[in-house]
């Protein structure tokens, strides 16, 4: 995400009157309980993670990792094919790898269409969110302040603009003005295919 998307007037109501950590720690639980922990790369619910076993795509793996260091560059790299070539198994890895060794993953989020809620668009900014506050702890007051202020955003049905706006890009454009200089932060969607809401609110996604 660039810079000139991060600077945006939007930030600015997230300065608005002291809410109680009582009520935050309250409305963040809220957001656990909404969050889709399934629909994590590394969740039991994936179970058997794919993976890239070693040794094998080691050059896809090396030129998408040689994208996303790229500070230049705002990448959004789609992974497409038949079922079956290996797509999920280089999400799966590439997560792991941003997660666990280079500590950017901001999120992730597998749809299956054997689950009902990793089936539809209406968890995925959600469930994002909580995972960013969980990863980047700094911003976990900006999301919580975020649902105070609208308590429809905890709903599948509101729309994704609302919940992106909100929920997920406010609290993300705010990370990234205090991390200027550190490398690209990374989220992996993985099987969009699978999900079963209304083409225009995937292609939102």
């Amino acid at each position: 995400m660039s810079d000139d998307q991060c600077q945006c007037p939007h930030l600015l109501s997230l300065a608005c009157s002291p809410i109680s950590l009582t009520v935050l720690e309250g409305i963040w639980k809220e957001l656990c309980q909404f969050s889709v922990n399934g629909a994590l790369y590394n969740s039991p619910e994936c179970q058997p993670h794919p993976k890239c076993l070693k040794g094998t795509r080691v050059d896809l793996l090396k030129y998408i990792h040689k994208l996303l260091v790229d500070p230049g560059k705002n990448q959004l790299i789609w992974l497409h094919g038949t079922a079956g070539i290996g797509k999920s198994a280089v999400a799966f890895t590439r997560s792991k790898s941003d997660r666990n060794d280079e500590k950017r993953l901001v999120g992730t989020f597998f749809f299956s269409c054997k689950h009902t809620k990793r089936s539809t668009t209406g968890y995925f900014f959600a469930t994002l969110a909580h995972q960013l506050a969980t990863n980047f702890p700094s911003i976990r007051k900006d999301v919580s302040r975020a649902i105070c202020d609208n308590h429809a955003l905890l709903h599948p049905n509101i729309p994704l603009c609302d919940q992106m706006e909100k929920l997920f890009l406010q609290p993300f454009c705010r990370l990234h003005l205090g991390l200027r200089g550190c490398q690209p932060l990374t989220s992996a969607v993985n099987a969009l295919d699978k999900c079963t809401s209304e083409p225009e609110l995937t292609v939102e996604v």
